[in-house]
């Protein structure tokens, strides 16, 4: 058998196979054991008619079938010899094919050759951020706390800064009730309703302004703009009509900070022993956040300077993943893909497209993560995975054994990339 291997852009390889006559004659007479073992042929048991019977009833069949055996039982040892890694599907095309002989090509993407760069030498070049824990940081912990031990007193004065209130609502644009624009019993505190704080307001600019000076059971109709980012993309800019009860409304008191108040959250003996741990608290997960973006900014460096040529497969793939996630992110809630992808105004495939270049990157850091890896001889022991598994799993013990290794995976991935981090120099921040 003569064969030659073509390297392809994007990863691809083209094997071109020569077979000669005395070499394709095994598989005409494969092809016509499994042919005939479907046919009735007189004089003849299923799968013992000759070749030249089965040549006759079959015609071209016969040489189709065993072209495809012949490239289906070559393929592998040429793959194996040359040290080929096969991505998906490979497409076999015929150029010559007769008795005498068959030629034709298999094009398959490989799994690619990844030529990196001084990597140590890229990372030594990435400052580490200084990590410093401002006074206030310390203060907005101990306010959470004491808001988790406030007392809510019922008030029928008007609503002012620091009550909590609870409301129902209506949003309306031009007469018409907005799509899920209705909220019924929701609390906040006003003038501190985030959803992650300093980010976004649970609501639009001016919302809260027009709750202060309501009081029980007062009703109220106000006009408002939605602002650029509003989650309704077609109503963006458009003015919004607001219809506000003010329910009930509560006056916040918070506990007095003491001593007293810091043995109220376990085995501390002072406020000011509380304040230490909440110090060392936040800044280990700092620590945490700054070596995770130092390694993230490694990574990407490192690809970005890497020479790889990313098979398609590998991105399709890659961006498939990353619509799986956001669909588990969209149900949390409670909303649809279809619904999503309607408020950003785009079809599926728009959507896929846009994801593309994204993927791609994930996927360079990905084979250059595992590359470093090798290189640096990093392996995973078993006990570092049973040992993190045993701690969630102790949180979520009914989870399905397909569940339970998938866990084990990820444990596996997320473990090998740090070490792979601290073996570029990410030990901590500095």
């Amino acid at each position: 058998m003569l064969f030659h291997i073509t390297k392809l852009p994007k990863s691809k390889v083209r094997i071109r196979i020569e077979l000669s006559s005395e070499e394709f004659s095994p598989y005409l007479n494969m092809a016509a054991k499994e042919i005939s073992s479907k046919m009735d042929i007189p004089g003849f048991r299923r799968g013992y008619a000759p070749l030249e019977i089965v040549e006759q009833r079959a015609g071209e069949e016969l040489l189709d079938k065993a072209a495809e055996i012949a490239f289906n039982k070559t393929f592998p040892k040429i793959v194996e010899k040359n040290n080929l890694k096969p991505l998906g599907r490979a497409l076999a095309r015929i150029e010559k094919l007769s008795k005498q002989g068959l030629t034709g090509t298999i094009e398959v993407a490989v799994f690619p050759e990844v030529k990196l760069p001084d990597y140590k030498q890229i990372a030594k070049k990435i400052n580490k951020r200084k990590i410093t824990v401002e006074e206030k940081e310390i203060n907005d912990v101990i306010l959470s706390l004491q808001k988790s031990r406030a007392k809510y007193i019922r008030s029928f004065k008007p609503v002012e800064t620091g009550d909590q209130v609870e409301i129902d609502c209506e949003v309306r644009s031009q007469g018409v009730k907005v799509e899920n624009g209705e909220i019924k019993g929701q609390r906040f505190i006003v003038g501190d309703s985030w959803i992650e704080r300093g980010k976004r307001s649970l609501f639009i600019p001016g919302f809260e302004e027009n709750i202060k000076g309501m009081r029980e059971n007062e009703e109220k109709t106000f006009s408002l703009a939605a602002p650029r980012d509003f989650w309704r993309k077609e109503l963006q800019g458009k003015l919004l009509e607001f219809r506000v009860k003010v329910k009930k409304v509560f006056k916040v008191e918070l506990p007095e900070l003491n001593d007293e108040f810091a043995q109220s959250f376990g085995n501390f003996k002072s406020l000011e022993e509380l304040k230490k741990a909440i110090l060392k608290e936040i800044k280990e997960q700092k620590e945490k956040e700054e070596k995770e973006r130092w390694g993230n900014e490694v990574l990407k460096k490192i690809s970005e300077e890497a020479e790889i040529e990313v098979p398609d497969i590998l991105i399709e793939k890659q961006r498939d993943q990353m619509i799986e996630e956001i669909k588990k992110q969209l149900e949390t809630l409670n909303l649809s893909f279809e619904t999503y992808l309607s408020h950003l105004r785009m079809t599926i495939e728009e959507f896929k497209n846009k994801l593309l270049g994204q993927s791609e990157e994930r996927v360079k850091i990905l084979l250059c993560l595992n590359e470093i890896g090798k290189k640096e001889n990093i392996k995973v022991p078993e006990n570092e995975i049973k040992e993190q598994m045993d701690n969630i799993l102790k949180r979520y013990p009914n989870l399905t054994s397909d569940q339970q290794e998938n866990l084990k995976n990820y444990l596996k991935e997320i473990i090998f990339q740090k070490k792979v981090v601290e073996a570029l120099g990410g030990e901590g921040a500095k």
